[in-house]
């Protein structure tokens, strides 16, 4: 099995620092979802059909989790 590896956008860092702790528990539980099954989602097409891109909308401002699945 291999390693699955999080990254953090320096703007998502700040946003989620500053973000309740309920939506901390929400956004961390998607992206557990997204590690459990990295094909959620939908996938782009032409150049980037190795890009997912994961929408969420349940609080405030939509946010958009993006994974590259070689």
């Amino acid at each position: 099995m291999s390693e699955t590896h999080v990254i953090q956008m320096p703007l998502f860092k700040r946003v989620y620092k500053k973000l309740h702790p309920k939506k901390k528990w929400i956004i961390d539980n998607i992206i557990q979802k997204i590690i459990d099954n990295p094909t959620v989602g939908n996938i782009k097409k032409g150049e980037l059909s190795d890009i997912f891109v994961y929408k969420f909308k349940k609080i405030k401002h939509p946010l958009f989790f993006v994974k590259n699945c070689p």
